[in-house]
């Protein structure tokens, strides 16, 4: 039975109503119109704001980043015409209906005469923006543009020097150090131009080449700042992690809200009550400049404070400090497990040069090469575990089977692609001559 829209006279073309972060349904059909003829109805809204909708000559997902196309602005439809298929009878929309695409979106944006949202239902959102230009172009006259994603920053990252004894160095370290707990979460860049901030990681999408966001992901919209002229173009280091109840989750944890699909990731955080934390630690761009250690550490800081304080948002913080001589009490309570932040260890930054990684624990990177089965409670739900090499062509010399959470078995399961040639940072007992680490954990997969 045909499922009627809501006549043109009765809706009251409140779009204010699609608000930022509200995750909503989407839904493209094809119309075979015997009046305007074949098109797309691009549908999106949720059963409480039922369903805006745009006609399209294009289909949406095969607009190019940059490019806009007409939409032309129809009727508000209720939510249960999205999914509907059949043939309409003569007069409004005379002609055969298809679903073609449903899915979930995230509305980032809504000034009244745009409206901003991004796919939610896949690993790599695509963002898109409806554009009023005013009545001036004709009554229900809109645009759709694809937007431009960022291109990959040119950074490489930097590996921070590491010592065999970490007490030995804590001997020898004086006021003119500055030592921080290590955080261990995802390491993401924070860009900031103009009115725009970025939250993405240095590992580039297999899809595009280009860097992987998770802008959407951390703030559940996408911000609009006034960015300071001197910051604009700055790369920020910020290590992401989860808290819960003002606690760090695992990292194991922070991994698969991460590595989820965007409205599942945000779906997870409010279920779970999650929230996506970022600590703001050194400087990889300034005044379009890319930044080496030979600029001062406290420098870096002051960029580092400006920084926060133009973000205004809880979500971000800078590391704790603490003087040189100072480091052997935040060693033990870290050693402990009594440091409310981390049990990882500790970074030293010296006035200039490179920064240096105290770990309690031997940690080393591996590489995915294949997964193996899950038993029991995972079989055929979630992976068992990951065979691993030490080079991304080397021989597999083992399996790492604990330290996965339950969420990144199944998300393992269920992409292995995503994850084949990922980087994964774990933690053992030592090496067996064959290469084989003895009992090794995941810590977490590197992002970076």
């Amino acid at each position: 039975m045909y499922a009627k829209g809501i006549k043109r006279k009765d809706f009251p073309g409140d779009e204010s109503r699609l608000k930022p972060g509200m995750l909503v349904d989407y839904f493209i059909q094809q119309h075979f119109a015997k009046r305007r003829g074949p098109h797309y109805d691009f549908r999106i809204g949720d059963k409480n704001t039922n369903l805006f909708s745009w006609a399209t000559n294009e289909h949406p997902t095969k607009i190019h980043e940059g490019e806009r196309k007409p939409a032309a602005r129809t009727n508000l439809h209720q939510h249960s015409y999205g999914s509907w298929e059949g043939m309409i009878p003569k007069g409004y929309g005379h002609g055969l209906v298809k679903s073609d695409t449903i899915g979930k979106a995230l509305i980032t944006r809504n000034t009244g005469k745009t409206i901003s949202f991004s796919t939610a239902d896949g690993k790599y959102p695509a963002r898109y923006t409806l554009v009023n230009p005013g009545e001036k172009y004709g009554k229900g006259y809109w645009m759709m543009l694809r937007q431009k994603t960022p291109e990959d920053t040119g950074i490489e990252k930097t590996h921070y020097k590491t010592v065999d004894d970490p007490e030995k160095h804590l001997e020898q370290l004086t006021d003119k150090d500055i030592v921080q707990p290590k955080i261990d979460g995802a390491l993401q860049y924070l860009s900031l131009h103009k009115n725009k901030v970025e939250m993405m990681s240095h590992r580039l999408s297999d899809v595009n080449k280009k860097p992987i966001l998770h802008t959407e992901r951390f703030f559940g919209h996408r911000p609009h700042i006034k960015i300071p002229r001197d910051l604009s173009r700055a790369l920020i280091l910020a290590e992401v992690y989860g808290t819960k109840n003002g606690k760090p989750i695992p990292q194991q944890d922070t991994s698969a809200i991460l590595n989820s699909s965007l409205g599942k990731s945000i779906k997870d955080q409010k279920d779970k009550g999650i929230q996506l934390q970022a600590m703001l630690f050194d400087v990889a761009r300034y005044k379009g400049k890319d930044i080496k250690f030979d600029l001062p550490y406290s420098e870096r800081r002051k960029i580092l404070e400006k920084v926060l304080a133009t973000l205004k948002s809880k979500q971000f913080h800078l590391p704790d400090e603490h003087k040189g001589t100072e480091a052997k009490k935040v060693w033990e309570d870290i050693k402990s497990n009594k440091h409310h932040q981390t049990n990882e260890g500790l970074i030293v930054y010296p006035e200039k040069g490179i920064p240096t990684k105290l770990k309690h624990m031997p940690e080393q990177d591996v590489h995915i090469r294949n997964f193996f089965e899950g038993e029991g409670r995972y079989k055929g739900k979630g992976v068992g575990g990951f065979e691993y090499s030490h080079t991304p062509d080397g021989p597999i010399v083992g399996k790492v089977g604990t330290g996965l959470s339950d969420e990144l078995r199944k998300l393992m399961h269920d992409d292995p692609k995503a994850f084949i040639d990922r980087i994964a940072r774990v933690h053992s007992q030592g090496q067996l001559p064959s290469g084989a680490l003895r009992a090794p954990a995941l810590i977490n997969l590197h992002e970076g």
